[in-house]
């Protein structure tokens, strides 16, 4: 949950400034455009007030592109906000859950024949996933150390994306509530028209796990 992160070129100094400016994000039917759109919005700014660019060949390459391109912000997850500090390519504007707290980040995501014919081996994985967010909660640096050789980042960026004091990302509380789903179906539709007819969500949260 939360997780993700409004980076700027210094140049952008406040969320009013994004006015005209170039923002990437990774797809248009992600969390990150539901996201920034509630985050313009609380500014006084629409969608239609910046240029939005959406998606990129490689999400690592964010950081760069402030100083290589004409993109001026991303909307995007950790620790490309940390990456981009370290980097003096661009600052952290704002963070997610100060729009909106605890919201849905990543989903797992199984077949339904899976699920029926596979229960145990379900449980299991669905288990040792909140295990490890358990463990990534608990033990920080050791995260870092197991991600740096799993994701490709130094352990010193993943440590501090994850360890940051204003704490940007969680692994705990992973259980899907179907109102964190509708809540943002009612928004893609009702608001951003990201597609017309809403969808009966019950079928596809399954919290049984």
């Amino acid at each position: 949950r939360e997780g993700q992160v409004l980076v700027a070129k210094r140049c952008v100094h406040k969320l009013s400034d994004l006015r005209d400016k170039k923002v990437l994000i990774p797809h248009k039917f992600s969390t990150h455009h539901i996201l920034f759109y509630k985050i313009l919005r609380s500014v006084g700014l629409t969608l239609d007030d910046v240029d939005l660019q959406i998606g990129c060949k490689n999400i690592k390459d964010a950081a760069e592109a402030l100083s290589n391109s004409n993109v001026q912000a991303f909307m995007l997850a950790e620790p490309l906000g940390t990456v981009a500090q370290k980097r003096q390519t661009g600052d952290i504007l704002h963070l997610s859950h100060n729009i909106d707290a605890h919201h849905i980040d990543c989903v797992l995501v199984l077949k339904q024949e899976l699920v029926g014919k596979r229960v145990a081996a379900s449980q299991e994985l669905i288990e040792s996933m909140v295990r490890a967010g358990m463990f990534i909660n608990a033990y920080p640096r050791q995260a870092a150390e197991i991600g740096e050789k799993f994701l490709g980042w130094s352990k010193k960026i993943l440590l501090e994306a994850l360890a940051h004091d204003r704490g940007h990302i969680l692994f705990w509380d992973l259980l899907p509530r179907l109102e964190d789903f509708e809540s943002l179906q009612d928004i893609a539709v009702d608001e951003m028209g990201l597609w017309k007819n809403k969808i009966d969500l019950k079928p596809f949260v399954y919290a049984n796990f």
